[in-house]
């Protein structure tokens, strides 16, 4: 991972993946107007640049699917900040638009742990 990763936005969060992309006020994917984001949005085209990565979210809750975030599609989601995921301890939930360094840190504080993936 660069440097220039770890200031890529989070776009999008399903099941324990997060992507993040470097043009995140133009990326778009398919469904992202429709709600529930969780059952509709799909990962941004790939004309895109983005990274995955794979999270454990340590003491962490209300994800993707469950309370508030069932009734917004991603756009909805994006434009109001409305977090994908509330966090415990104090130092911030995770939000669309956040860098993928503030992701880490707020993960990790909160007792979780990301994972870059790699092609095989």
């Amino acid at each position: 991972m660069t440097e220039r990763d770890y200031e890529k936005r989070l776009c999008i969060i399903r099941n324990d993946f997060a992507c993040f992309v470097s043009d995140y006020e133009n990326v778009r994917g398919d469904d992202w107007n429709d709600a529930p984001y969780d059952c509709n949005a799909d990962w941004p085209y790939k004309e895109f640049e983005q990274i995955k990565v794979y999270f454990e979210d340590g003491n962490c809750f209300y994800r993707p699917g469950t309370s508030w975030t069932q009734y917004y599609s991603l756009d909805t989601m994006r434009k109001y900040k409305i977090p994908f995921i509330i966090c415990a301890n104090d130092g911030g939930n995770i939000i669309p638009g956040m860098t993928l360094k503030a992701f880490i840190e707020i993960i990790k504080a909160n007792g979780g742990a990301v994972y870059e993936l790699k092609e095989l």
